[in-house]
């Protein structure tokens, strides 16, 4: 075990275990190489300057690139702002030319397969020989593609104000020598082998009219790695796809550029091999072609930061790697570097960036953080067996983001490392995943498979699937401050031992750690002075359970200050789980597993939480059972009412139906008879799951 910083580890295990996945069986013989022993710190995890080099391959990007003239200077041979000799001769590539480029029918789910692919891979990148239409020609188009959106987005109904683009003075030479630069400097820059390339939107033609999709070509596009073929015919693949970005268009159809220019946001992967198909369109080239980790995001013309209307991005800039990387935030630095120097922007630096651009966001709290919860955190880590965890900060600046850069954190098993070196360099907002989730509402809220999860709704998820986890759990509390003033608000996050897979198996380690926070003296959950929660961060009126150990003037209140049974027994005034009989009330309209889903716990703990107050059957459940059963019963009065008139009932049956010991009638209002009622085909509380 060991708490030191590992964002300065060294390598556990062989050096390049994570170059490459695909040549290995599995990720399980992979981790066998870095499981902790359990006999303390492992001196490859101490910071110090003659570390070895991290478990996933680091990236350090060069420093010394020039700042580019984006106005002057010749453009080489493949520059895009050299048209082709056969465009310059008018010899049929105009813009009404679609090219190779398939549509979404003849394309399915992986295309790439074709003749055209594979020819790619003997062609060099740079020379535009066989691209139909140069970048340059497509750059052009922006002007038209950027209005055609605005009007899209009006019809769908979106009036929010834009900034619109005036073809006339619009210099797309200018642009293109800037993107031209952007991509060469990027390329050359990383130390790992890549693939980078740039789509740009155009306006195309679908079955249901004029649409606005991104493309890219040979010229928007620069290789450098040992698999120059593979990644070339991957560039090849991605030019045959179309991603439309229409207002109207379906998400299946957007992949992941597509995302990132709509929502005008960066996304990454540490392997793009986690993505589903549905959220990857080019999934099985991907892994054919041995790309690994991605960063992908939106280019502009204005800082986004800054212009408070919105803006069409001047395209989307896709990094793909040939090694599997720790390093993410780095890059974005790095490329967002690239971007600025030749007067262009982005966005996303307050949710991707460098350990210490992170810092930088919570770095009034650092100071102020009491050496106690990191030992606290040690503590719970050992006693309870759990491998992992740590704990998030709000930023300085007010804004709803959750940073863990610098915060107390404990790794108990080394496979966790990649995990945490990836969780330092984001930010965490109130929709993603456990940890935001549970900031947002001010409940508990447990995960019992990550795996199901998505990497545009929670970016760790994809390091949760490489790491084969499964059950987290999260929550709001307060840690000492060490200069004794008020306590500092942060989420902690824990992950259950990966070999508890299923909820049941997870539900003792649950308990045992939800005792734990309990009893914890520098970890304070934040209860009122009845024991009751108090509100989140969520509405008060979702019944939205808060989680914690506060008084009235938002003290924190050590647990020890509530005497008597443990929590959640008989005879325990507080409520278990945080869950008073006031917020269940308040779920009663729901399906059990939706309710249970809303209160930050699993199907089968919101059961015992119904039976500590007396609750035997989820009440949903046992009024629709009633309804139905009324119904039945009215359905069989009009159809005997309607039947032979020589029909009779016999010992409470009519026409085969059975009553079991009562009439018809007074079983529909549920009063017992012979030992049966109408509620007793209610599910119960503690049978099933139910809905």
């Amino acid at each position: 075990m060991t708490t030191h910083n590992p964002e300065r580890a060294g390598a556990l295990g062989d050096e390049g275990m994570w170059k490459n996945l695909a040549d290995d069986a599995s990720l399980i013989d992979i981790f066998k190489h870095i499981v902790d022993d359990g006999d303390g710190p492992n001196a490859n995890l101490q910071g110090n300057d003659n570390a070895h080099a991290p478990v996933w391959d680091a990236l350090e990007p060069s420093g010394s690139l020039a700042d580019p003239d984006i106005d002057t200077g010749g453009l080489g041979s493949g520059a895009l702002g050299a048209p082709t000799p056969s465009l310059a001769a008018g010899a049929g590539n105009d813009l009404d030319d679609p090219g190779p480029r398939r549509s979404l029918d003849e394309r399915g789910s992986g295309g790439g397969s074709g003749t055209g692919a594979a020819a790619a891979g003997g062609r060099s990148d740079s020379d535009g020989a066989g691209s139909p239409i140069p970048g340059i020609a497509y750059i052009r188009e922006f002007p038209k593609a950027a209005s055609k959106l605005e009007v899209l987005c009006r019809e769908a109904g979106d009036g929010a104000p834009r900034v619109s683009v005036d073809g006339a003075r619009f210099d797309a030479t200018n642009v293109a020598r800037r993107i031209s630069n952007v991509l060469t400097e990027i390329s050359e820059g990383l130390e790992c082998g890549s693939l980078v390339q740039m789509f740009v939107p155009v306006v195309g033609t679908a079955g249901r009219g004029e649409i606005v999709e991104l493309v890219t070509s040979d010229d928007l596009s620069r290789v450098k790695t040992v698999h120059g073929d593979q990644f070339r015919r991957y560039h090849e693949v991605s030019r045959a796809f179309v991603f439309d970005v229409s207002p109207s268009s379906v998400d299946s159809t957007h992949g992941v550029p597509g995302r990132v220019f709509l929502y005008k946001t960066v996304e990454w992967s540490p392997n793009v091999c986690c993505y589903r198909p549905a959220e990857y369109l080019r999934l099985a080239m991907a892994i054919d072609c041995l790309v690994q980790s991605s960063l992908t995001l939106p280019v502009f013309a204005a800082d986004p930061a800054t212009e408070r209307r919105t803006q069409t991005p001047l395209g989307v800039v896709e990094i793909l790697l040939d090694t599997q990387t720790t390093n993410l935030g780095d890059v974005f630095d790095f490329v967002s570097s690239c971007v600025r120097r030749n007067g262009m922007f982005t966005s996303g630096a307050d949710l991707l960036g460098s350990e210490a651009a992170m810092r930088a966001q919570v770095a009034s709290k650092l100071p102020r953080v009491d050496a106690s919860a990191t030992a606290e955190l040690e503590t719970m880590c050992r006693a309870l067996g759990l491998p992992f965890a740590q704990t998030w900060f709000p930023a300085d600046d007010g804004s709803p983001r959750l940073v863990t850069a610098g915060a107390p954190f404990c790794v108990h098993d080394n496979v966790m490392l990649p995990y945490r070196l990836l969780s330092a360099q984001i930010a965490l907002l109130p929709s993603h995943g456990p940890v935001g989730r549970a900031y947002d509402k001010g409940s508990m809220i447990w995960v019992d498979n990550v795996q199901e999860g998505s990497q545009a709704d929670w970016p760790l998820q994809h390091a949760t699937a490489l790491l084969d986890l499964r059950g987290v759990c999260a929550c709001t509390l307060a840690l000492d401050a060490a200069d004794g003033g008020p306590p500092i608000e942060a989420v902690l996050e824990v992950f259950l031992p990966r070999n508890l897979v299923t909820s049941a198996q997870q539900q003792s380690s649950l308990d045992a750690l939800w005792a734990h926070l309990q009893r914890a003296r520098h970890l304070h959950m934040m209860l009122d002075a009845d024991g009751n929660p108090t509100p989140g961060r969520g509405s008060p009126s979702n019944g939205v359970p808060g989680v914690g150990v506060s008084n009235a003037n938002g003290v924190p209140v050590p647990a020890e200050a509530f005497p008597g049974p443990p929590v959640g027994q008989p005879g325990d005034p507080r409520p278990p789980w945080g869950v008073t009989l006031e917020m269940l009330q308040g779920h009663f309209n729901k399906h059990l597993k939706e309710a249970a889903k809303d209160l930050g716990v699993g199907s089968t703990t919101l059961k015992r939480i119904c039976r500590h107050f007396g609750i035997s059957r989820w009440p949903r459940r046992s009024l629709k059972s009633k309804q139905g059963k009324l119904n039945n019963a009215i359905k069989t009065l009009s159809a005997y009412g309607s039947g032979d008139p020589g029909g009779s009932m016999h010992g409470g049956s009519m026409h085969g139906g059975s009553m079991h010991g009562g009439s018809m009638l007074t079983g529909i209002t549920g009063t017992t008879h012979g030992g049966a009622s109408m509620m007793s085909m209610g599910v119960h509380a503690g049978d099933g799951d139910g809905d």
